[in-house]
């Protein structure tokens, strides 16, 4: 059968087809594979790793790589020893990091002699032109995170069919007399956001298919899956497969694109835990969701910023994730921020007093009550995210309030709106 339909077996899996198989010694033969996924998309310049993986052998030797014609092979490290596939074999990988191109189609053409015979591997990328006008001066971006159609169909109705002032209803004989402010934007768009493996996604890979323009497999940030994925998904996500979590090949996100190529000024803002899957998805890389260690270094050293911060304004909850005694590598990255000038808030009073002039800003609203490490070690183990949903419904944060009362106080400001 064809690689493509192991390719293809393997995603729906979820796992390495190469490493169940092994053993199996119609499959002891030296492979190549680029490990970007079939249809990948970028922008003129968009950076992107490269890694190009050559499974059951140790030694390679004429490596080379062109892409649309165009001699790559200076830009490379290795061979390097690898895990490919749990399967015990020998294994190297070369690798090219935050590489560009130009727009057109390229193609990408790998080769190389091994003990076992020649590998090759191809690839066909669409590279799309793209320069700025007139710069816009502000581009902000609203996400109702896991807002679809039917809930915007039941905000709708909530909010736009209740009596007119006069009594007269607003949703008559099929029509309202007013819609919804997103339902009368001049443009709208929609994406079928089926994961890279999965038909049901989640936030992370949808976050990033809208921050990077690919797919994505599931629970990946701005990464593309390889065939060390197989480590933390057999052995479970911890400290101890936190390499293999880390080292997928890296995509470059619209944030980091606009701030590297025309030096945009970038932010986040979010009531939940910043290193949660959407808000992270503007600027971090890593196979799995939850190393928020790692998410949150990243938002200060960006790989495709040369290690400088990624944002110049962050503002929400997870605090946990920054503390020194919480994070396993120690570090104090408020007071890393701090030092780099940025200022830095955690309450409505400071956020205030904060003026124009700030062109650097922390804002951490949340601290659990007990900031404390997760058992895997790449995370805290409680999800820092901010309490809104008392504010949501006008309601006094202190002291107890029943589920009588919130009803009540909920009709009440339903039939207000």
């Amino acid at each position: 059968m064809s690689t493509r339909f192991w390719s293809h077996i393997r995603g729906l899996l979820g796992l390495p087809v190469f490493g169940l198989l092994a053993n199996a010694p119609a499959l002891a033969q030296a492979t190549m594979v680029i490990a970007w996924p079939e249809r990948t998309r970028l922008l003129e310049d968009q950076r992107v790793d490269l890694v190009i993986e050559i499974r059951h052998v140790s030694s390679v030797a004429g490596f080379r790589v062109t892409a649309a014609g165009r001699d790559l092979t200076s830009q490379f490290r290795g061979p390097l020893p690898a895990q490919l596939d749990c399967d015990e074999t020998p294994d190297v990988v070369f690798r090219a990091d935050a590489v560009g191109f130009p727009a057109g189609h390229i193609r990408l053409q790998a080769s190389a002699s091994t003990p076992l015979g020649p590998v090759s591997a191809i690839q066909d990328v669409l590279v799309y032109p793209f320069q700025l006008g007139q710069p816009a001066r502000n581009i902000i971006l609203f996400i109702g995170d896991g807002m679809s159609q039917p809930y915007r169909d039941a905000a709708r109705l909530v909010a736009r069919s209740t009596p007119h002032p006069k009594g007269v209803p607003r949703l008559r004989e099929g029509f309202f007399d007013d819609l919804l402010e997103m339902d009368q934007m001049p443009i709208v768009g929609w994406v079928i956001t089926h994961s890279l493996d999965r038909v049901v996604p989640d936030s992370a890979n949808t976050a990033s298919a809208w921050a990077t323009g690919n797919k994505i497999q599931t629970n990946g940030l701005g990464v593309f899956p390889d065939g060390t994925d197989c480590r933390w998904r057999l052995g479970g996500a911890n400290a101890a497969t936190l390499e293999a979590i880390t080292d997928n090949p890296k995509v470059e996100t619209l944030w980091e694109y606009l701030k590297r190529r025309f030096n945009y000024r970038t932010g986040i803002v979010s009531t939940a835990d910043i290193a949660d899957a959407t808000p992270a998805g503007e600027a971090a890389h890593v196979a799995f969701r939850q190393a928020r260690f790692e998410v949150i270094r990243q938002h200060w050293e960006n790989p495709f910023l040369g290690n400088r911060p990624a944002f110049g304004v962050i503002l929400g909850g997870g605090w946990d994730q920054f503390l020194p005694s919480v994070r396993s590598d120690g570090r104090d990255l408020v007071a890393e921020f701090r030092n780099a000038a940025y200022r830095f808030v955690s309450t409505a009073t400071e956020l205030r007093s904060v003026t124009a002039s700030t062109d650097r800003l922390l804002g951490l609203f949340f601290q659990s009550a007990n900031p404390r490490r997760a058992s895997d070690g790449i995370r805290a183990a409680v999800d820092p995210n901010m309490s809104v949903a008392y504010d949501k419904l006008r309601l006094r944060r202190l002291g107890t309030v029943s589920r009588k009362q919130i009803w009540a106080t909920t009709r009440t400001n339903l039939s207000s709106t």
